[in-house]
């Protein structure tokens, strides 16, 4: 996907409710089993120590370009309803 201008962001078509959200397991069974595994799984104590290691905000420091442009460079392979760059995503949403 080419880079858009902050314009451009956001135009594409939107999607129809019966195309919102549809995970095909079949498609990726290795990610369907790394949800329901985790989901099953996960304690109240897990969470409890996430919000310890991150909440304290002793990562560093950004500006929020920084930030943006880190975010940038990550992939998120769960979700299937955007081809959207992570900064894309971002503006967007902002």
């Amino acid at each position: 996907m080419s880079a858009k201008t902050l314009c451009e962001v956001g135009t594409e078509r939107e999607k129809s409710d019966s195309e919102f959200r549809q995970y095909d397991t079949e498609a990726n069974p290795r990610l369907a089993e790394f949800y329901r595994s985790n989901h099953e799984r996960q304690t109240l104590n897990d969470v409890l120590d996430k919000e310890k290691q991150y909440f304290g905000l002793t990562r560093g420091k950004k500006s929020v370009c920084e930030a943006a442009e880190y975010l940038n460079t990550l992939v998120d392979d769960s979700d299937p309803d955007t081809d959207l760059t992570q900064i894309e995503h971002l503006l967007r949403t902002l």
